[in-house]
């Protein structure tokens, strides 16, 4: 019985190691912060907020971006916001499991405004200013 062992054991055959893949640890994403926390743009302007992730050997750094008010503030993939309409909304950049906001207000367009004074007969002369108004249509 012994014998069948030691025979199958002195095999002449090379032995060839596999080589082994080798594993990378996943480094995660420990802070992500933008380069504004608030924001006040004019309807129809835009403005891109960029993101920076710690650590720099971060294995995934991509982002994602979220207007919490799409109505009010527009975000794309690239960080690009654009105000929509009057109001306020909260861009998020998530990264990982972190994330960072960014509070944007939107206020009307001075072209709307300086628009309705002229329409209304308010230019503003040399040396004069306008206060800015608002009017609501009912209709």
């Amino acid at each position: 019985m012994f014998s069948s062992l030691i025979a199958g054991c002195g095999s002449k055959e090379p032995i060839t190691p596999t080589p082994s893949t080798p594993t990378t640890t996943p480094v995660a994403v420990t802070e992500i912060s933008l380069n504004k926390t608030t924001l006040t743009l004019e309807e129809g302007d835009t403005e891109t907020l960029s993101a920076t992730i710690a650590p720099n050997n971060a294995t995934d750094k991509s982002v994602t971006w979220k207007s919490s008010s799409t109505d009010i503030v527009t975000v794309n993939g690239s960080g690009k916001v654009t105000a929509v309409k009057v109001g306020s909304a909260t861009i998020t950049a998530t990264a990982g499991e972190k994330s960072a906001t960014c509070a944007v207000t939107v206020t009307p367009s001075s072209y709307k405004i300086e628009r309705a004074a002229s329409l209304l007969g308010l230019a503003a002369s040399p040396g004069s200013f306008l206060l800015p108004f608002f009017f609501t249509f009912f209709g």
